[in-house]
């Protein structure tokens, strides 16, 4: 069995380097292996018994353990052996049988490998395990499906999808006014006092009657968009309009942050040793050009950790400096396999300062929450498990002042179904009777009446004015997308009619979608 998967990973690695030099495959072995490739540390107790040839055979073909990449020396074990015929305070041992080995790719980094316990999903006696890869540079043309896509138009072409919005900037007097004179033209063509007229008959005709408040709704959202597309089209006919891309188009760039860009420098300077190291005649067929390519990528590299956030990491920092002399010799391959260590142990503590960082941002938070929103904070220290309340009793009184406890199913379904059907039944709050007592509670307040009785009334064109006078021509438009700057050039002819559409609105209480 371990020799045809050995056999099948040859032919599918040798398929791979024979594919179109674009192609980048990650090949990943993963499964409960039943062995280790070192007893001293992945089995506990440990043995001295040599490692498994599988694993080393899986090492030669140029596969690691994701595990002892991030973690060469910590005991983690993911299988226990329990003696069956012996007390079970303990098991009798430990190992890490079960593993995820991946080939070398520069841009893929692990970045963290998890155990997890499986005692509440099965009865088995091995862990769950993952791993976190970092693929960001891996996958290169995946940048574009990282960023929200352009918002689509479906009444435009595919190179067309670019919002278009008003040019502010470029209106002249001119051009407001041939908008004014011809929005008033596309209000009157419309003919919006016929269909409000005809909107206002139909609702009083109904009066009274069952009214179907979906057809109200998408009738009166039909005459809404009726109103916005007559402004549309005067805005598109007479006012300078640009075309402005959705910030989060395709062409946004993604942006590695510095961290991950340092351990992707790390990844490959790594894989270059190794290829050196693996192969003799690796160096024989590279040219003065390719060599240079590489000396200045160590220049590079040689600056990654100077950034402020890494200080407390570095004891010296002649220790990451990668020599640009002799390259590629003994010597020099000896000093970078050292800055090569140096340089992930840095990378692995870094990063588990960020984990504890968030951690700590997490509990401050919380300890934040305890005082400014205490219901949020007993409401997730509580083990909030809805449990399903069983009613086998119920007791039942009568009119007669006769009380009885029911113990029969039937009878306490019955009862129960009653109960709730007139707590729960929906109520029609127009018709409600009340009584003196609740119509003085809810009697609106002297100081307060006044300003009350008129609320309902309908806005006239001298409020609209009013109110447009005071608003800020520079805030964002509402839902419509329309602005001010907008509104305030419309004619007073057709803000009437735009007014009666608003009052409509008040009236029956839908708000346009």
């Amino acid at each position: 069995m371990r020799k045809n998967l050995i056999d099948e990973l040859i032919i599918a690695m040798e398929g791979h380097e024979r594919s179109v030099h674009n192609t980048v495959v990650l090949h990943v072995v993963l499964g409960d292996f039943n062995d280790t490739i070192n007893n001293r540390i992945d089995r506990s107790p440990s043995t001295g018994q040599p490692g498994s040839q599988f694993l080393i055979q899986l090492s030669q073909l140029g596969l690691y353990d994701v595990c002892r990449s991030l973690y060469p020396d910590a005991e983690i074990f993911t299988h226990e052996k329990w003696d069956k015929n012996k007390s079970k305070s303990g098991p009798i041992s430990k190992s890490r049988i079960d593993q995820i080995w991946i080939t070398h790719e520069p841009d893929v980094i692990p970045v963290e490998f998890s155990v997890h316990s499986s005692q509440m999903i099965t009865n088995s006696h091995h862990s769950i395990i993952s791993i976190t890869l970092n693929i960001s540079g891996f996958i290169r043309n995946n940048f574009r499906h990282c960023v929200p896509d352009q918002l689509q138009d479906p009444d435009l072409g595919d190179k067309h999808q670019n919002k278009r919005i008003v040019d502010f900037s470029k209106i002249t007097n001119v051009q407001w006014e041939n908008f004014t004179e011809t929005l008033d033209r596309e209000i009157e063509a419309w003919d919006f006092q016929q269909l409000i007229d005809g909107f206002n008959c139909e609702i009083q005709l109904r009066d009274g009657k069952d009214n179907d408040e979906e057809e109200i709704k998408r009738r009166f959202n039909e005459l809404w968009d009726n109103v916005m597309s007559a402004i549309s089209i005067a805005m598109n006919i007479e006012l300078p309009m640009k075309l402005v891309k959705y910030p989060g188009s395709r062409n946004t760039k993604h942006k590695l942050s510095f961290a991950d860009k340092t351990m992707r420098h790390t990844t490959k300077l790594e894989s270059l040793i190794r290829k050196i190291c693996k192969d003799q005649d690796f160096l024989i067929a590279k040219d003065a050009h390719w060599i240079d390519y590489w000396l200045n990528r160590f220049n590079k590299y040689n600056d990654d950790y100077r950034r402020k956030e890494y200080d407390k990491f570095i004891d010296k920092y002649e220790k990451l400096i990668i020599p640009t002399h002799d390259l590629f010799r003994d010597t020099w391959i000896n000093n970078v396999k050292g800055v090569v260590k140096q340089r992930s142990k840095i990378d692995k503590n870094f990063l588990q300062a960020q984990r504890l960082s968030k951690i700590q941002e997490s509990i401050e938070k919380r300890c934040n929450i305890i005082h400014s929103d205490i219901p949020k904070w007993l409401l997730s220290t509580q083990d909030a498990v809805k449990e399903h309340i069983i009613i086998d009793r119920a007791v039942i009184s009568n009119k007669n002042e006769s009380v009885r406890l029911a113990i029969d199913p039937k009878t306490i379904r019955t009862h129960a179904k009653d109960t709730f059907a007139g707590i729960l039944r929906k109520r029609n709050t127009k018709s409600i009777e009340q009584d003196a007592f609740w119509s003085n509670i809810y009697r609106p307040k002297g100081e307060f009446t006044e300003c009350m009785a008129n609320l309902m009334d309908e806005i006239t064109l001298e409020e609209w004015q009013r109110t447009l006078e005071l608003v800020n021509t520079n805030s964002a438009p509402g839902p419509s997308g329309i602005r001010y700057d907008i509104i305030k050039h419309i004619s007073d002819k057709s803000s009437s009619i735009i007014l009666k559409v608003i009052n409509l609105s008040l009236k029956l209480g839908v708000v346009p979608e």
